[in-house]
């Protein structure tokens, strides 16, 4: 599987499709495959995906502090260096949760690089993610402790965790299924650190992206309350909210609905798409 090196830090990706290029990006505790299997039906374009480093394959240090890999800054810097290792100057950039808050991070930084953003549950604004992503941060402090078994089984057992999930245990799933994830349970603190950090400096700062921008959210979803999705679309000059079926009540649907929405937004920009390939 192909890899390019960035700071002496090998990153694992994929390259898959043709046609004009689509950076999509996982969320926290999980890896590439998320991103494709997001994506899976869509062939009419370069589908590129990455594991950031504490996550799938790709490592947390090169021989550092995690923490130097670690973060929105850093992980904007490796998607950006990663469009570069394959020639790409601009791209549909976008992701699910922490991936959406690269996305941001990447377009403010190199705005021109953005042909448009697609972004699924984002978790952040211009702060830590807070309340609601506290048991991911919590997560990490239990695998610092003892193992990913008994950091599972203690946050499962945690009063606060069950009255969060209650109704919901496809989301309680996901939070302690990340514990299951080699790099995360080798490196626990990228857990507290990426839900302390955050995507851009101010939400005024939204207005200076000009590309056109679908922000999709959803109900029944403690992780990723829909109210962060909105405020994003509504700080994009160009942005625009979608609603999805609950990720973790209907799964099905909420897969169908987000790639109807997907090809919408590429038929609804095909122009620009086709000057970019």
């Amino acid at each position: 599987m192909p890899v390019f090196i960035f700071e002496g830090l090998s990153v694992h990706y994929d390259v898959s499709g043709e046609g004009p290029a689509v950076l999509f990006m996982h969320g926290l505790a999980a890896e590439r495959g998320q991103a494709q299997q997001t994506l899976a039906s869509e062939n009419n374009n370069q589908l590129i995906t990455l594991d950031m480093p504490g996550h799938g394959e790709t490592h947390a240090n090169a021989g550092g502090p995690s923490s130097d890999l670690t973060g929105f800054e850093i992980y904007s810097r490796i998607a950006l260096s990663l469009l570069n290792h394959l020639n790409i100057d601009r791209a549909i950039l976008g992701g699910i949760s922490m991936g959406s808050g690269i996305a941001l991070h990447m377009a403010l930084a190199q705005p021109k690089r953005a042909l448009g953003l697609f972004l699924v549950r984002p978790a952040w604004l211009a702060q830590p993610a807070r309340p609601h992503l506290n048991v991911i941060a919590q997560l990490g402090r239990l695998l610092g402790e003892t193992t990913p078994e008994k950091a599972a089984k203690a946050l499962a057992g945690d009063a606060e965790f069950q009255e969060l999930f209650s109704g919901i245990p496809s989301a309680a799933d996901s939070v302690l299924n990340a514990a299951k994830h080699r790099q995360i349970s080798e490196n626990p603190n990228v857990l507290s650190e990426l839900v302390d950090d955050q995507p851009f400096g101010r939400l005024e700062d939204l207005a200076g992206i000009n590309c056109p921008a679908l922000v999709l959210g959803n109900n029944a979803d403690p992780l990723h309350p829909p109210r962060i999705a909105r405020i994003i679309a509504g700080s994009l000059p160009k942005g625009r909210y979608a609603h999805l079926p609950p990720r973790y009540l209907e799964a099905e649907a909420h897969g169908a609905a987000l790639l109807t929405h997907f090809h919408s937004f590429l038929s609804a920009h095909s122009t620009a798409l086709a000057h970019s390939s």
